[in-house]
């Protein structure tokens, strides 16, 4: 029993040596071989391609030609391959089953470029430039880098030259931070007048004066502007003309009463300038502003007239007169007294509306406007409403509505530019505390208030703003409108000022 199970041990040892051994023996066949049959002249050649891939090495045998036979090395390359050998060079070969045959692989035609400058960055103090070259046939490109650039000097501050000292500008280089000073001239004396020779608002002013610096001195140096007006009783004693534009020297040649250059009643101006009002067949006349058209060309009055600093206004002979310039049209409109309409009284005041439309302009520019989406139910649908506000809050932050007068350019301009530029100091304290206002709607609709030349001029309407009446009172309406829309506010219309003076009687 002992002797069977040794006997059976030595034979399984024996068949795994043997196993072992038949599996070391056998070696990896890493060799391809491919056959070529090629025709010459009726007689087959048979080549034979041989590659291995352990070592990288082919060759290639014929019994017929062995003159042809080589060997080198070869390698793969996109699905090919390609025999390096002394004798043949480089040769191409695709394979197909055990098949072989020679290709010559396509090769991009090549041309000479024609290159062209494509872009261009110009160089810095720091950094060279650099151009950047295009072929115009295949697109290919190339750089070169060129020259390094100049500073970038950017002006950082300066230095006013007076008589004795150049100005300068300093320059700083946005690049590297180099700073150059350029200086400049010489700059203008440091005047202090020793001596003012002011003859009036007819001739210009003429002046000693003594330079701080350098101590030159300049006896009756005339300067280029006019002497102060001396206005007694609000007229000026030299020019004749009141601080609202109107004059009270006057051709009447005729002897109608009437002034041939301001074409106004003379008597009324004078009762301006005594009093600061005037009172005709229940009409007030108080202020002044463009009203009429001149007769007098603009091309003479800007020549031959002298402007008022104050007003604006260019004076020429005995009258004002204001020049307008709409589109490549211009013209020139009298300065004359305002006609005012009682509209109430009572025991301290008396309210009165301007006779006529008195200059135009928006009521609210479209900037000042904020629009926002609003939806409502009405007889059970849903609507959306635009709503319009002023980009002003109110002093807690409350919504201001677009129409709303107080915070209008309406406003603004009749409380501001219009009082100041239409009455004299004497009537300003005339006027109540009140602000000037406009009429309210009521008024328009039963009232037609005309437009001047000045305003005919100036608008393509006979429209003009007014008050809504009643409880929003404060509210504008327009009376070319149906009813009261907030967004019409930036329309070009009229305005018809409304004033509260003190009562006069």
């Amino acid at each position: 029993m002992k002797k069977s199970i040794f006997r059976i041990l030595f034979l399984l040892v024996l068949a795994v040596s043997c196993l072992t051994l038949f599996s070391c023996g056998k070696k990896e066949d890493t060799s391809f071989t491919y056959f070529r049959s090629v025709d010459n002249g009726g007689e087959v050649f048979e080549y034979v391609l041989t590659v291995d891939e352990k070592n990288g090495t082919f060759s290639v045998n014929c019994d017929k030609d062995t003159e042809n036979s080589y060997s080198g090395t070869f390698t793969y390359q996109n699905g090919y391959i390609i025999l390096h050998s002394v004798l043949k060079g480089d040769e191409y070969v695709s394979v197909e089953g055990e098949v072989y045959s020679y290709f010559t692989p396509y090769v991009e035609p090549t041309h000479e470029h024609n290159f062209v400058l494509y872009s261009e960055k110009e160089g810095t103090c720091l950094e060279k430039g650099l151009k950047t070259y295009r072929c115009a046939e295949c697109g290919e490109e190339k750089t070169e880098s060129t020259v390094l650039g100049t500073h970038s000097y950017v002006k950082v501050s300066s230095t006013e030259g007076n008589c004795k000292t150049k100005s300068t500008v300093k320059y700083r280089c946005a690049h590297c931070g180099d700073e150059k000073i350029v200086e400049g001239e010489l700059g203008d004396h440091v005047w202090s007048e020793d001596n003012r020779d002011d003859m009036g608002c007819l001739q210009k002013v003429s002046v000693t004066r003594r330079c701080l610096l350098c101590d030159t001195v300049e006896q009756g140096k005339e300067l280029d502007e006019y002497g102060s007006h001396n206005y007694v009783n609000g007229v000026c004693t030299y020019c004749f003309f009141d601080e609202n534009g109107l004059c009270h020297k006057h051709d009447d040649s005729n002897g109608d009463g009437v002034c041939e250059d301001c074409l106004t009643d003379i008597s009324i101006l004078n009762e301006l300038a005594e009093s600061g009002v005037s009172f005709r067949d229940d009409v007030l006349y108080f202020g002044a502003c463009p009203c009429k058209k001149s007769v007098v060309s603009v091309e003479i009055i800007e020549k031959d007239g002298k402007k008022d600093e104050k007003t604006g206004y260019i004076r020429y002979q005995n009258a004002s007169y204001s020049i307008v310039e709409k589109g490549n049209k211009k013209e020139a409109f009298i300065v004359q007294p305002i006609k005012w309409n009682l509209l109430t009284t009572n025991v301290s005041s008396e309210t009165y509306v301007c006779s006529s439309v008195i200059s135009a302009g928006y009521f609210l520019s479209p900037t000042k406007i904020k629009t926002e989406q609003k939806v409502v139910e009405e007889n059970k649908k849903t609507i959306v409403l635009t709503e319009y506000y002023n980009i002003k809050t109110g002093e807690n932050g409350e919504k201001i509505k677009a129409n709303d007068f107080l915070y209008s350019d309406a406003y603004a301009y009749l409380n501001g530019e219009f009082i100041e530029k239409a009455f004299s100091e004497k009537q300003k304290g005339i006027l109540t505390p009140d602000f000037i206002t406009l009429p309210d709607k009521s008024f328009a609709e039963e009232t037609t208030v005309p437009l001047s030349d000045y305003t005919s001029f100036l608008l393509n309407t006979s429209h003009y703003f007014t008050l809504t009446a009643g409880e929003k009172s404060n509210e504008v309406f327009c009376d070319s409108l149906l009813k009261t829309e907030e967004k019409t506010v930036t329309s070009l219309l009229g305005f018809v000022p409304v004033i509260t003076i003190k009562n006069q009687d």
